[in-house]
């Protein structure tokens, strides 16, 4: 698309981050996924303030052409599923689990296509009735599972690629990935699918059984989900992250049409 009065418009899922002025929040958005929209999508990227029921999620919907569900340093509470408490050490953010989690069916309803990355995917999996688990071994899923987030170390050492997939034949995935039927991917999570949602599909499994893609397609827009971070500028140059934001700003430009 050419032109800023022809740029779609994604939003994007925002979190609630300590630090504001008199002691209160801040809401955020991490830059990767905010230049991946921009980048990737010729869109505006359109930040989704974790509001809970205060979000006039109606009237995002009918201005948004896209729906980027984003990772985040937080947890789901197991609250919103009656599935326990939070695992000690872990943070929530109960409102943008108030936010999202409600939102993604309506945006699927409305006809805006959904891309969901880490967080986003567990999201994804609640909104439709499923659960989420703490992982039992860290240390497979997230690169330097012993250092504290805080930490600062080099990109590579967060979102390079760590372990393959599975991809699973006859999928969405599977014809992203161009037939191939295991791809390596970057992995940074705590949080993994319990149990899957009813009318969701498994496009991809890690090698220790855990889902790492699922999608829907049952709405009015298709939803794709991913457990790694194709966002992040390292990721961004493997195919199968350039042909996921192929897909999406396909979506994007059939919402806009």
């Amino acid at each position: 698309m050419s032109g800023d009065a022809a740029a779609p418009v994604v939003a994007v899922s925002g979190c609630t981050r300590p630090g504001g002025a008199d002691g209160g929040s801040m809401y955020r958005v991490d830059d990767k996924y905010v230049l991946a929209a921009a980048e990737e999508l010729g869109a505006l990227p359109l930040m989704v303030p974790p509001i809970g029921g205060l979000l006039a999620a109606e009237r995002l919907l009918e201005v948004s052409d896209g729906l980027l569900l984003t990772g985040s340093l937080s947890d789901i509470d197991p609250a919103v599923w009656q599935g326990g408490a939070l695992a000690e050490g872990a943070t929530g953010d109960p409102g943008r689990d108030g936010t999202i989690i409600p939102l993604i069916p309506r945006a699927l309803r409305a006809g805006v296509p959904v891309l969901a990355i880490c967080r986003g995917l567990h999201e994804v999996n609640v909104a439709f009735g499923g659960t989420i688990e703490e992982i039992a071994d860290k240390a497979r899923h997230r690169r330097y599972a012993d250092v504290p987030e805080s930490a600062e170390l080099r990109p590579e050492a967060f979102y390079g690629a760590i372990h393959p997939v599975r991809v699973q034949p006859g999928g969405l995935l599977a014809d992203l990935a161009d037939g191939a039927d295991e791809v390596w991917v970057n992995s940074y999570h705590r949080q993994v699918v319990d149990r899957l949602a009813e009318g969701l599909t498994v496009e991809a499994v890690s090698p220790d059984g855990y889902v790492e893609a699922l999608s829907r397609t049952v709405d009015a827009a298709p939803c794709l989900a991913v457990q790694w971070h194709p966002e992040h500028r390292i990721a961004r140059e493997w195919p199968l992250s350039k042909a996921l934001f192929r897909w999406f700003a396909e979506q994007v430009r059939q919402r806009v049409r």
